[in-house]
């Protein structure tokens, strides 16, 4: 089972996506500014790698 998550985001100086953060099921995903927020994840399923 995946218990990880990572945040992309985009650079506004360069093409593409970075690795902002790292997380795992159930810590909440904490949003760069401008979004400033924070959603949280203690909720959701779990799923398995077979969906």
């Amino acid at each position: 089972m995946s218990n990880t998550s990572t945040l992309h985001v985009l650079n506004g100086s360069r093409p593409g996506y970075q690795v902002h953060s790292h997380g795992r099921y159930g810590e909440p995903i904490r949003l760069p500014e401008p979004f400033g927020f924070v959603i949280p994840t203690d909720e959701w399923p779990a799923y398995t790698d077979e969906g």
